[in-house]
């Protein structure tokens, strides 16, 4: 039964550690898709103010 237990044991570490390396994957492409969001509503919200701007501008 020892022997059996020790199996279950090493494979449980092995589902671990791949469930870790997933997450940290995971991770990774979560922040950079995050980032990559980020910049986008920056880029939009940027051309919102221009063109609020000139639109006042041109209307006075």
């Amino acid at each position: 039964m020892m022997s059996g237990q020790v199996g279950s044991n090493m494979n449980l570490d092995g589902e671990l550690r791949k469930i870790k390396d997933q997450f940290a994957t995971w991770k990774k492409d979560y922040k950079s898709r995050l980032k990559e969001t980020k910049v986008n509503l920056q880029k939009v919200g940027e051309e919102k103010c221009r063109k609020r701007w000139r639109g006042k501008k041109s209307s006075k």
